[in-house]
């Protein structure tokens, strides 16, 4: 299980990213202190509600310590952020769960995971480690979503189901009981998925039908 709100504070890798302002308003609910945030990008420094935000040759040892989340959402640019975080001396990560989310007692959440608001984790459910789980999106029980997943909002993906590493499904796209989708496959917003899907493969539709294969991950950067 990853870090839980007991610890209280928190470090946002990635401030300056677009979904950093859902994942601040969710740790406040959730009852996390976020401490600072760190900018990745040549833009803003990040959430304005963050107390402090620094660039990575501003940061200490000390802020080291503290346990990390980070903000992007592909599954290939997370990958990239947990791999840069380690370089910088990070080695604890926070999951995130907003309170307005209902998690089943017997689900598993892994470490550095974030679920968003009104989202559901059924019975037996599993959440590898930093898996992101979009607003209003349900994961059936006995469903698993291996590391480095991401749902967008309003997903659903019924029992049953396997999605393998770095898995990235649009907006809205439902996935039936029994399906395996495999590594670094993309499956559109809005798709209705009754067939398993290959790894690296692109689907989209309803019902979903394959309109690429051989791509590296969504965006073209796989885990």
């Amino acid at each position: 299980m990853g870090e839980t709100s007991t610890q209280r504070t928190l470090v946002l890798f990635g401030a300056d990213n677009s979904y950093a302002p859902d994942i601040f308003d969710s740790a406040r609910r959730a009852d996390w202190d976020v401490a600072a945030g760190i900018a990745t990008g040549n833009g803003e420094r990040g959430v304005s509600e963050v107390r402090v935000v620094l660039r990575e040759e501003e940061i200490s040892p000390l802020l080291c310590e503290a346990p990390v989340l980070p903000v992007a959402m592909a599954p290939g640019k997370r990958k990239k952020q947990v791999e840069r975080l380690g370089e910088l001396g990070f080695s604890r990560f926070a999951s995130v769960i907003d309170a307005t989310s209902v998690i089943s007692p017997s689900a598993h959440i892994g470490e550095g995971c974030y679920v968003n608001a009104l989202s559901i984790v059924a019975a037996r459910g599993e959440l590898g480690d930093f898996v992101f789980i979009g607003r209003n999106s349900t994961l059936g029980h006995h469903a698993r979503l291996e590391d480095y997943c991401t749902l967008g909002p309003g997903v659903t993906i019924a029992s049953h189901c396997h999605l393998d590493r770095g898995v990235m499904v649009g907006a809205g796209a439902t996935i039936t009981p029994n399906r395996t989708i495999g590594a670094n496959s993309v499956i559109a917003a809005g798709a209705v998925v009754r067939r398993d899907v290959p790894a690296n493969t692109l689907v989209a539709g309803h019902p979903a039908r394959v309109y690429r294969k051989n791509i590296a991950g969504y965006t073209d950067i796989g885990v």
